[in-house]
This record gives structure tokens, C-alpha cells and sequence, in this order.
């Protein structure tokens, strides 16, 4: 495969992977093994691959997080959680009257380990979220 052959395949993935993912995504890293970016990036990446049925609306938002930091024991091992939630914008008036953003839906994995099982547990956390999410009908909702 020619150079410019490459390239053209590299930007058709791209843009199919981006078409696949319309839904808001908010990332928030307070792991030194990723950063903002590479948690952007891992989701969009599962929402491609395992596909979702999340709509592109501006009061549903996927919120991803992940904390880590290194553990007390001398082995370089990880504390860490990884949360991925479904949420969506909530108005409400008296007698209680709210405006803010509820989870509708979500997963989260903690525990000890090495980076690369702390890298293995968020992907098996989105591709667990993004399963389930998969199944979901919008207009139906969870049963």
C-alpha cells in the first residue's frame, strides 16, 4: 500500500469513528497515567468499537473520570477509580425546584494495580458502559 494509500484509509477510519460518536463527551483526569486527552480518546474509541444508542442531544452527556495514585506499598502499584456515568440536565420547579445534571446510568471499577491494569480496568469499564448502553432504547428508557 502506497503512502498516500495510508493516509486516505487513516482519515476515512477518523471520520468514521467520529460519525459513530455524536453524544457530548466530559473527561476529567486526576490520573498521572492519563491525561485529559488520552481519556477523551479511549472513550470515543470504545463508543466506535462496541457502538452505543446514546442520542446527540445537548442535555445528555457522557461524564468520564479517572483517579489514580501511587500506592502506599513500595511494588509501583496504583490505587485508582475509574467512573463513566450517563447523565442528563434536570429542571425542576417548587415545591423542589433543581437545576442540575443526574445520573441516568453508570459504571465505575476501583482498585490496586500496576498502570497497565489500571489502563485495562478503565477500557473494560467503558466497554462494559457502552455495552449496556448499546442495549438501551432512548424512547424507552431502563426497565
Amino acid at each position: 500500500m502506497k503512502h498516500w494509500q495510508r493516509i486516505a484509509v487513516a482519515v476515512l477510519c477518523m471520520a468514521a469513528a467520529g460519525a459513530a460518536q455524536a453524544f457530548t463527551i466530559m473527561t476529567k483526569s486526576e490520573n498521572p497515567l492519563l491525561s485529559d486527552d488520552a481519556l477523551r480518546s479511549a472513550t470515543t474509541q470504545m463508543a466506535a468499537s462496541v457502538g452505543s444508542n446514546i442520542p446527540d442531544n445537548p442535555n445528555v452527556k457522557v461524564f468520564v473520570s479517572s483517579k489514580a495514585r501511587p500506592s502506599k506499598q513500595a511494588d509501583g502499584s496504583y490505587v485508582y477509580l475509574h467512573r463513566i456515568e450517563l447523565r442528563r440536565a434536570f429542571n425542576a420547579g417548587p415545591p423542589y425546584p433543581t437545576a442540575e445534571w443526574l445520573p441516568i446510568e453508570s459504571r465505575e471499577r476501583y482498585g490496586v494495580g500496576s498502570p497497565d491494569q489500571v489502563r485495562a480496568e478503565l477500557d473494560e469499564t467503558l466497554r462494559e458502559f457502552f455495552t449496556t448502553m448499546k442495549g438501551v432504547d432512548p424512547a424507552q428508557g431502563f426497565k
